[in-house]
């Protein structure tokens, strides 16, 4: 499952350059999401 995922990331990562911006705050967005929902699952 990881691994496909971080063939997915590379391949995205270098599709082109325009869209890293945009990628890095979408995986800053659900590196947020995980840690909130790690946080609402601890209680």
């Amino acid at each position: 499952m990881r691994d496909c995922q971080t063939v997915l990331f590379y391949k995205l990562t270098n599709s082109c350059d325009k869209d890293k911006k945009s990628l890095m705050q979408l995986s800053k967005s659900v590196k947020l999401f995980i840690i909130l929902n790690a946080f609402f699952l601890s209680f």
